[in-house]
C-alpha cells in the first residue's frame, strides 16, 4: 500500500502539469489548418500558442504601433495523391528584441532557414489570403 501512495504522489503533478500545458498550447493546429479562415480566427480569439513549423519563404523588416522588429513568412506544403501539391503559409511578426542576431544577413533572416516557431495567431489578412501571428519563441532547425 505504501508504494502505491508514492507512486500517487508523484503521478499527480505530472497529470496537472500536462493539463495546464493544453491550456497554454493548441497542439491541433499547423500551417495547414491556419489556412482556414474561420479556424485561424477562432484561434485568434483563443489566445493559446500553436506550434508551426517550416521554411522561411522571407522575410522583411517591419514596425507595429508597439515595436520594431521583421515579418517573417513561413511557408510549408503537402502532397495530394501523387499529381498535385498544396502549399500554405503565415506571416509572423517577430520582435526585435527577441531575434537571435547570429542568425541574420542584413538584418533578415535568410530565405529557405528552416524554422520552428511558438506564436499567437493575431488574425487572418483577406487581403493577402494569410494568416497572421505573433512570434513567442522559435528555434532554428538543421
Amino acid at each position: 500500500m505504501k508504494k502505491i501512495s508514492v507512486f500517487l504522489l508523484f503521478l499527480i503533478p505530472v497529470l496537472g502539469w500536462s493539463q495546464s500545458f493544453d491550456s497554454v498550447v493548441n497542439f491541433d493546429l499547423e500551417l495547414s489548418t491556419l489556412s482556414d479562415p474561420l479556424v485561424a480566427g477562432k484561434a485568434a480569439e483563443d489566445g493559446r500558442i500553436v506550434i508551426l513549423e517550416g521554411l522561411v519563404a522571407g522575410s522583411e523588416k517591419a514596425e507595429s504601433e508597439e515595436d520594431e522588429g521583421l515579418i517573417v513568412t513561413l511557408i510549408g506544403g503537402e502532397w495530394i495523391g501523387t499529381s498535385d501539391v498544396r502549399s500554405y503559409s503565415c506571416r509572423i511578426f517577430f520582435n526585435e528584441d527577441q531575434l537571435n542576431k547570429a542568425l541574420l544577413e542584413d538584418g533578415l533572416i535568410p530565405a529557405g532557414s528552416r524554422l520552428l516557431i511558438a506564436a499567437r495567431v493575431t488574425g487572418y489578412n483577406d487581403v493577402s489570403g494569410i494568416p497572421e501571428a505573433r512570434m513567442v519563441s522559435y528555434r532554428v532547425l538543421r
